[in-house]
């Protein structure tokens, strides 16, 4: 391999022995962008797009340059000016060089697939501009419909956008349609099927199809710790189903496979449904001795003493986690879970009211809470309410209406 400084010497040379081949200084640009001298970068680029203005590729190979550079702005300009030719039907239609034209030692990036939506689409996402991507992906997706991975990506930002039923259909497209052996293998190997598709059908809350999905899997072709991912993945649908043994069972087997795998909170709420208190506490306890801090966990002790002892014993843990709860309000990523916590603590305290205001303001923000209050034992005294019933709809029920 040659050093970046002899290979700009056989570039320049090569430029001058045919100055009117842009390939050549589209392969020097290229070079120069290896070497961060983006000044010299662009000179070549925009040489070759003066040779051949209608050469859609050479638009193309700048912004891959500008992208690398990291002039995201302008790369997105250059794309678009590649797209702008293919779609008025300039580009030239001259032949490429191959890897039989290429010289031992010479570096150079052949013609490849015309994806400009695609690559623009990933510049949109990054900046997240979801339905810029969104809309990028669709059309590439209709220009190169055999190629599954664009319909992955599409599933992504569908997903960043909290439209998990779309990101669903995507996710089936790409998985169940489609077959393409050079598909990287980090997006489409078993286990990323399974877990992608089990974790939007745990939002739209379609537990039933996620227990089919892991059951008719092959645990056999999978490392352990893949398996203790999907064995939780399948917990926590038997968590939402009701099944809290079966539940149990499976978080169990997945701490013994992997044991940096912590459940010990999840196991210490099952145990808290099914009213084994005091094995609840022995799971909690254990959770607070990797995760001091943890507000999850410390707000669960409370409900938990609370339901066990009377509120009157559990004043300690209710004001501590109360303190907790409050202070991260501000807190925008903790701000549903801080609602729903100070709602929770309220309803074990029997003042339903004011706690199912906590909680419509924290299911306002995410569905997360819907899941936790129809199994939560703070809220279990006001679930056949009808009050409590308009605020907490089933995500099933909600994507349902959703749809329709």
């Amino acid at each position: 391999m040659k050093k970046p400084e002899e290979a700009l010497k056989d570039f320049s040379k090569a430029i001058s022995l045919r100055p009117d081949d842009p390939q050549y200084h589209i392969d020097r640009a290229d070079l120069y962008v290896s070497l961060k001298k983006e000044r010299n970068a662009i000179e070549d680029y925009n040489k070759a797009i003066e040779l051949d203005p209608n050469d859609d590729y050479l638009y193309g190979y700048k912004a891959n340059g500008l992208e690398e550079l990291e002039k995201y702005n302008d790369s997105i300009i250059e794309y678009t000016k590649a797209i702008e030719i293919r779609n008025k039907g300039l580009a030239v239609k001259r032949k490429r060089r191959t890897i039989a034209d290429i010289k031992p030692g010479e570096v150079v990036r052949l013609a490849g697939e015309r994806n400009w939506y695609a690559r623009r689409a990933f510049l949109y996402i990054n900046k997240e501009e979801y339905a810029k991507g969104i809309q990028d992906f669709t059309s590439e997706i209709n220009i190169n419909k055999s190629n599954a991975y664009y319909c992955l990506a599409r599933a992504q930002a569908y997903q960043s956008t909290g439209d998990y039923a779309k990101s669903y259909k995507d996710l089936i497209q790409a998985y169940d349609k489609y077959t393409n052996d050079k598909l990287p293998e980090w997006a489409f190997n078993d286990y990323i099927r399974v877990t992608k598709r089990c974790k939007v059908l745990m939002e739209l809350g379609r537990y039933e199809e996620i227990l089919g999905i892991v059951d008719d899997f092959d645990r056999n072709i999978l490392k352990e710790k893949q398996v203790a991912g999907v064995l939780e993945t399948r917990g926590s649908a038997l968590w939402y189903l009701g099944k809290y043994k079966e539940a149990i069972n499976d978080l169990l087997e997945a701490n013994n496979l992997d044991a940096e795998n912590d459940v010990n909170n999840s196991l210490g709420l099952l145990y808290s449904y099914l009213g084994e208190y005091e094995t609840s506490l022995k799971y909690y306890n254990n959770a607070l001795k990797k995760e001091p801090d943890s507000l999850i966990t410390k707000y669960n002790i409370a409900i938990v003493v609370a339901n066990w002892k009377g509120v009157s014993n559990a004043k300690h843990e209710i004001l501590r986690s109360k303190r907790q709860l409050e202070k991260l309000l501000g807190n925008e990523k903790e701000t549903s879970r801080c609602y729903y916590g100070l709602g929770g603590l309220l309803a074990v305290q029997g003042d339903f009211d004011n706690s199912r205001k906590y909680l419509s303001q924290a299911i306002q923000i995410s569905l997360d809470p819907v899941d936790w209050a129809l199994h939560d034992i703070a809220w279990k005294k006001q679930r056949e309410e009808p009050e409590f019933r308009k605020i907490v709809v089933s995500r099933a029920e909600f994507w349902k209406k959703y749809a329709d």
